[in-house]
């Protein structure tokens, strides 16, 4: 007996890069797509006659406010999952702090869903309900501790604390990983970190909010 795939609902922008999370969606063979909508104002009514597993949606929607638009998808079909998209911009706390109230939604950025994390995502949201939260988003680093880094130190630093390893993240910006890592001695120094201790670990450490567990 086959069991039926979870549905998915994509509420999202016109920005061009959703045509290949689209196509990503397409290839996994765990879910199937029901189709997608771009206005915020009818998709509350999509949602309630679908009831959909999973609504992906991007932040922002049309720039149709999304706490408010998350919160009318929850009360039209209780049985949906978030999953919030991001781009290069971050949530302030306090809309976190909303988000973070509901049971079935997560937040995550582009840069950090990538095709190999992508069917993992999905596997969380829909088989365990976890809130994946990207470690760049649950709250950027006070710029008191980031001022005295450079840009691209300060890009390292989050890279390196969204799990990447120097490998990965000396091919993400186009450097040697021997680049990376003088970076990363200089976040150690610059932030009085201990001369070993792993940065990625340290952004975690510096970034994590306690009330998102």
């Amino acid at each position: 007996m086959h069991l039926a795939r979870p549905t998915v609902l994509l509420v999202h922008s016109d920005a061009w890069h959703w045509r290949g999370l689209r196509a990503a969606l397409a290839d996994c063979h765990t879910i199937r797509v029901i189709g997608h909508v771009q206005q915020a104002a009818v998709a509350p009514r999509i949602v309630e006659k679908e009831q959909p597993a999973l609504i992906i949606m991007s932040d922002p929607v049309s720039d149709a406010p999304l706490v408010p638009l998350v919160h009318e998808f929850q009360a039209v079909s209780p049985v949906s999952t978030c999953l919030i998209v991001g781009g290069g911009r971050t949530l302030d706390y306090a809309a976190l702090a909303d988000l973070a109230t509901l049971q079935r939604v997560a937040y995550v950025l582009w840069e950090d869903l990538t095709e190999e994390t992508l069917p993992l995502c999905l596997h969380l949201l829909l088989r365990t309900h976890l809130m994946v939260m990207s470690p760049a988003v649950v709250r950027p680093v006070a710029e008191d501790v980031t001022s005295c880094l450079s840009e691209r130190e300060r890009e390292v630093f989050r890279l390196a604390g969204s799990g990447m390893t120097y490998e990965r993240i000396a091919t993400r910006l186009y450097i040697g990983t021997s680049t990376v890592k003088t970076h990363a001695a200089r976040i150690r120094r610059k932030l009085k970190l201990a001369p070993h201790e792993d940065v990625g670990a340290a952004y975690r450490r510096l970034t994590r909010v306690s009330s998102f567990g």
